[in-house]
């Protein structure tokens, strides 16, 4: 029997270079950056111009090529150093003509060599540019501002180009451009925020006053020293593209400090009053100021993403009283659990508890040209008498609506989709819709933006598909599945989705995209690359008849994702027909997400290895103890072995 024995160095070497062996894959090589055409804005002499770029691991400079033809881009940005290793990226571009056709291609550069989009995107300028009062509030007062226990105070109010009005707490809808209302009988300091409205856009302007108790009373304003009032707190814009920001500002009075929290934020400060810029923003995103001094205060704004596969407004932020229980939207309605909630239903006031009742979520458009577009949507626990539809239109008040569906209780989950008509280079706002009896239920409101072009031809449809996957018209199926549908902060969800060219014929520029839900971010995948922190684009090309494939995608749940709610990730195959309509195939799955992972400080993952470089850290440190407590053992063993040995002799 050979008997080999390895010194302490090699034992050492051994674990080193077995771990390096596990890390190597997550490894990647230096190349040149990708890049995508990504959306614009424009007006009747000027466009801002968007796109996307990975770096891969190195500096990146962007620019964009733009001209009359499509084949054609003879002018140029000029590149712009970007700070980061990916993102999206603008540029601005000026002096153009009303009511003509350009088209504008991406382009991104580093060390390794130069990248240009695959595809150069269309844009007309407007005829003319548009304008409009915005709502603003031009006073909110309280008179008096300071009084005893038991009275009351007269609110006023001034504001221009809004629509309608309301004040909480506990005032809730009131009319008139300026106007005035009293308060009930107070026992107890009080703030007071009016939200003004315009054209459905929820909580477009908003303002807060203090009405300070003196005596009797130990509620949210409490005595000693004057309120800590928000006069202001604004987002500008209200409104940005996927990938873009927005400047929050503020002004308060008595207030010592504040902070900020909902979202990303570029640099802080906690500045009585101040202004900060957001980070980049993939989903509408509610902001909220906490201004604190003898007492803490607080004020919320939302800025609203378009374009996004995300949902451009909820349930419980969307202005409107959706369970007739007279309360409206976050924290009113007891039924709402946060701004981003799609339910105002709760067991106290509708007797419905959120977790007994049919689910409609909304889910991205599809098959989006300049005269039609495929809306989508999902149904949750539906009933024998569900039915659905979509509402619709060219803002959030929607205001049109599909023809119903009917859905059935065969499965727990069902996909339906309608194609609409839409107008050219137009922003469409929709939500799914499910009645069941009596009671409605409405998911979330999402947007897009149809194409410049009137010549694209989509193949069209509605219907109702059984089950997590959606087959189209022609047969070509998309299916997603997970390790898990239950996940919790921290940890690593893996997903497989699996295509299939279900046809007799073969079908061309095969685009898959695959989505996961907002707080989720993208690890790795076995095909394409992410185009964005939660998507994932793979250029497949040609299917024929019968071809399958299927790609390996994981994602981390981040600690800002929204928890014990629905949410929903998505697979889309766009393809083009032989006879040259284009098509999609839609498939999801559904996650559930709860609190912190037991182990996320270690980030080890759900599988055997590290996800982080931490974690491969930390095995390397345990094997080596493990090592080098092996040959303790085997040091102390053969030293007990010598010494009975010795005892023989």
């Amino acid at each position: 029997m050979n008997t080999y024995t390895f010194g302490r160095n090699t034992l050492i070497g051994i674990a080193l270079a077995a771990a390096l062996f596990f890390v190597s894959p997550a490894i990647s090589l230096a190349a040149a950056p990708s890049v995508q055409t990504m959306t614009e804005s424009h007006t009747a002499t000027t466009a801002t111009l968007g796109g996307y770029f990975n770096g891969n691991g190195k500096v990146v400079q962007t620019a964009f090529e733009w001209g009359l033809s499509q084949n054609n881009l003879p002018y140029t940005t000029g590149f712009t150093n970007q700070p980061d290793m990916w993102g999206n990226f603008s540029d601005t571009i000026s002096g153009l003509s009303p009511d003509t056709t350009y088209y504008f291609r991406a382009v991104a550069r580093n060390a390794d060599g130069t990248t240009k989009a695959q595809y150069a995107l269309p844009f007309k300028t407007s005829t003319a540019t548009t304008g409009g009062g915005a709502c603003t509030i031009t006073s909110f007062t309280a008179s008096p501002d300071t009084i005893v226990s038991g009275s009351t105070a007269n609110l006023s109010w001034q504001t221009s180009g809004c629509d309608s009005w309301s004040i909480s707490p506990n005032i809730g809808a009131v009319t008139g451009s300026s106007n005035s209302v009293s308060t009930p009988a107070l026992s107890y300091s009080t703030y007071y925020t009016l939200t003004a409205y315009q054209n459905g856009y929820p909580g477009i302007a908003k303002k807060q006053v203090g009405v300070l108790v003196t005596t009797g009373g130990s509620g949210t304003g409490g005595t000693g020293g004057p309120l800590c009032t928000i006069n202001y707190f604004t987002v500008s814009p209200t409104e940005v593209q996927e990938g873009g920001a927005s400047r929050l500002s503020w002004q308060t009075t008595g207030c010592t400090s504040v902070t900020i929290s909902g979202g990303p934020i570029a640099s802080s400060s906690d500045a009585p009053t101040g202004s900060v810029v957001t980070g980049k923003l993939y989903g509408t995103t509610t902001y909220t100021l906490f201004a604190h001094g003898s007492q803490t205060t607080n004020e919320s704004q939302t800025v609203y993403v378009t374009g996004s596969q995300y949902q451009y407004s909820y349930i419980c932020s969307d202005g409107v009283d959706n369970d007739g229980d007279s309360r409206i939207d976050y924290p009113n309605d007891l039924g709402c659990t946060s701004t981003y909630d799609n339910d105002e239903f709760d067991s106290g006031n509708n007797n419905a508890p959120n977790t007994a009742r049919t689910e409609a979520i909304t889910t991205a458009a599809t098959n989006i040209g300049g005269s039609s577009a495929r809306l989508n949507g999902l149904v949750v626990n539906p009933t024998k008498n569900t039915t659905a539809f979509f509402e619709y239109g060219t803002s959030t008040a929607l205001g049109k609506t599909s023809s119903s569906q009917n859905i059935g209780d065969f499965f727990s989950q069902a996909t339906i989709f309608e194609t609409i008509e839409t107008k050219p280079n137009t922003t469409y706002f929709y939500r799914a819709v499910t009645t069941s009896g009596t009671s409605t239920v409405r998911g979330g409101i999402l947007s897009f933006k149809t194409s410049a072009s009137t010549t694209d031809t989509f193949v069209s449809g509605s219907g109702t598909k059984n089950g997590k996957a959606d087959a189209t018209v022609a047969g070509v199926v998309v299916t997603v599945t997970t390790d898990d549908e239950k996940a919790n902060v921290g940890e690593i969800v893996k997903y497989t989705v699996t295509y299939k060219n279900g046809t007799s014929q073969t079908i061309t520029k095969s685009i898959l995209t695959f989505v996961v839900p907002q707080g989720f971010m993208i690890r790795q995948t076995t095909e394409g690359s992410a185009v964005s922190p939660s998507t994932v684009q793979v250029d497949i090309g040609t299917l024929t008849a019968g071809q399958t494939g299927s790609i390996y995608v994981e994602a981390t749940v981040d600690a800002n994702v929204r928890k014990n709610e629905t949410l929903v990730s998505t697979a889309t195959l766009s393809y083009t027909l032989p006879n040259g309509q284009r098509d999609s195939a839609v498939g999801y799955i559904l996650t559930k997400v709860g609190g912190s992972a037991a182990l996320g400080g270690l980030a080890l993952g759900s599988g055997f290895f590290p996800s982080t470089i931490f974690g491969w850290f930390m095995m390397i440190i345990i094997i080596l103890a493990i090592i080098l407590a092996a040959r303790r053992f085997t040091k102390k063993k053969e030293a007990h072995g010598h010494a009975d040995h010795g005892g023989h002799h």
